[in-house]
């Protein structure tokens, strides 16, 4: 089934207006949203942040390339550590 509406040029370029200005809202805040990475991260965790194995991330630790804290014990590593670690792999 098809319909047909006729309408007036304002009437178009009004609701294109209202349609480009209401998208035009709603993309800053698609931009703003970011996911919440606590400040220390489980060794699952972080296997996710880097996108390696759970045996990259154990060679990793045992090279000394990234440090462990614990907590009892638990295993964390910092997130600031993390994001250092990546940036000083960029070619």
């Amino acid at each position: 089934m098809q319909l047909q509406i006729s309408t007036t040029p304002e009437f178009e370029n009004k609701l294109r207006s209202i349609v480009r200005q209401t998208v035009a809202e709603m993309i800053p805040q698609q931009q703003t949203i970011q996911p919440q990475i606590p400040e220390f991260l489980n060794l699952g965790e972080a296997c996710k942040l880097l996108s390696v194995s759970r045996g990259t991330l154990d060679k990793l630790i045992k090279r000394g390339e990234i440090k462990v804290t614990h907590v009892n014990t638990a295993k964390r590593i910092s997130k600031k550590q993390l994001i250092d670690f990546m940036a000083s792999k960029e070619v």
